[in-house]
C-alpha cells in the first residue's frame, strides 16, 4: 500500500486547510493522470484540485477552479498543450509548468516562449517535480538553464 493511501481523511483535510498550492493536471493519458495525481496528493502543501484530458477542457475548468499552477502536457489531442499554455498565460491568471515524456529540447523551448514557468519530464525524478512546483508557486521561473540542454 502506498504511503498516500495510509493518510486518513481527517489528515488530508488538515493539509488542505493550510494554504496549499492548488494544481490542475492536464494530460490525455488517464493512467498517467491517476499515477501522478496520487503522487501529488501525497505531498503536504499540494492540493490536486482538477484534472483535464485536453487543452479545451483545461481552459473550461480553469475559470471555475482557479488553480495556482497547471501541469500541462505538451502533446494533447485537439488544442495541444502549447496552444493552451498561450491562452492561459494571455489570461494572466495561472502559472503553467510544461510536462512531457521528451527531455528539454524543442518542445521545452516552445513552452518557455509561450510563457511556461518551468518544464518537467514525465520520466524524471520526483525531487525535480517538487523543486519546480516550489519555485513556480513562489512566483519564480524554474528554468535553471537553457531549455535546450
Amino acid at each position: 500500500m502506498a504511503l498516500w493511501q495510509n493518510i486518513g481523511t481527517e489528515e488530508r483535510r488538515k493539509r488542505v486547510r493550510r494554504r496549499s498550492t492548488r494544481i490542475m493536471l492536464v494530460d490525455d493519458h488517464e493512467g498517467f493522470r491517476q499515477a501522478l495525481g496520487a503522487v501529488l496528493r501525497s505531498r503536504d502543501g499540494i492540493e490536486l484540485m482538477a484534472e483535464a484530458g485536453s487543452g479545451e477542457e483545461a481552459l473550461e475548468l480553469i475559470a471555475g477552479e482557479r488553480p495556482d499552477i497547471v501541469l500541462m502536457d505538451f502533446a494533447l489531442p485537439g488544442m495541444n498543450g502549447l496552444e493552451a499554455t498561450r491562452e492561459i498565460v494571455a489570461r494572466g491568471e495561472v502559472a503553467v509548468i510544461g510536462l512531457s515524456m521528451h527531455p528539454r529540447g524543442a518542445y521545452a523551448t516552445e513552452m518557455r516562449r509561450a510563457g511556461a514557468k518551468g518544464w518537467v519530464t514525465k520520466g524524471g525524478a520526483i525531487a525535480e517535480l517538487w523543486r519546480v512546483i516550489e519555485r513556480v508557486s513562489q512566483g519564480e521561473n524554474a528554468w535553471e538553464e537553457s531549455p535546450t540542454t
